[in-house]
């Protein structure tokens, strides 16, 4: 999966990566060489791939001058600013469907990737974002993590967090005691904000992955400090 997946990329288990030339003797010369060329797509910051739809081929940097990625598949070349096609001399053109998803963007007030220039939307937690590609910046400036002033938390994203977490658990309160466990459960968000999952618990039912958006039948882990769910594969590869 982590040669498909980059949020997966490199392969770990526990956090930990595993090294790939200490296992060679497990895998295949081909996987191997699949492996390698995901490694240079997936650690190079400004990715440009073929604008051909019928190819879509990932260009390394080795193969782009002056602007112009010359694709090994189709040989077509490709603009890396706009991510169209070469046009000599003239002004890169606007992509009409780009241009869509930056004003849905900004209506919505979503963020984009410094790094990758990905739009990403905060469904929960704090504004610190971890991008698919590694990245880590604010989601209100979009500033490089920890470089700018900007609050940790938004205070309604924050309590609409909350309130999940106590309708899980306890859905049938008195409104009193109600405000009084979101209060809890807020102060306690608040307080890791970078949780590191030290302990999880299996919550026994089907429910969805908060992670990877997947519905899982049977059961789901669920982090017992920041009670974020997570499916088995998530909860091993990516947290």
């Amino acid at each position: 999966m982590s040669i498909i997946d980059e949020s997966l990329f490199p392969p770990r288990c526990c956090r930990t990566p595993i090294p790939v030339d200490e296992n060679r003797i497990f895998l295949t010369a081909e996987l191997v060489g699949r492996f390698r060329a995901r490694e240079v797509e997936f650690s190079t910051a400004n990715k440009t791939y073929c604008h051909g739809p019928r190819c879509s081929q990932f260009i390394p940097e080795a193969f782009i001058k002056n602007d112009v990625a010359v694709c090994q598949r189709c040989r077509k070349r490709t603009c890396t600013m706009c991510k169209e096609a070469e046009h000599k001399g003239e002004d890169c053109p606007q992509d009409i469907g780009t241009q869509a998803v930056l004003r849905m963007a900004e209506l919505n007030q979503w963020q984009r990737c410094t790094t990758c220039s990905r739009v990403v939307e905060l469904d929960h937690g704090c504004n610190h974002m971890t991008c698919r590609c590694g990245a880590q910046f604010c989601y209100i400036c979009g500033a490089k993590w920890k470089t700018c002033g900007c609050d940790q938390w938004a205070e309604e994203r924050l309590i609409s967090r909350a309130e999940t977490i106590v309708g899980r658990h306890a859905p049938a309160l008195n409104p009193e005691h109600h405000a009084r466990r979101v209060e809890r459960a807020a102060r306690q968000l608040a307080a890791h904000h970078q949780c590191e999952h030290p302990t999880w618990r299996t919550r026994k039912g089907p429910n969805r992955c908060e992670e990877c958006h997947e519905s899982k039948p049977h059961f789901i882990y669920e982090c017992a400090r920041c009670r974020i769910h997570a499916c088995r594969d998530c909860r091993y590869n990516r947290f």
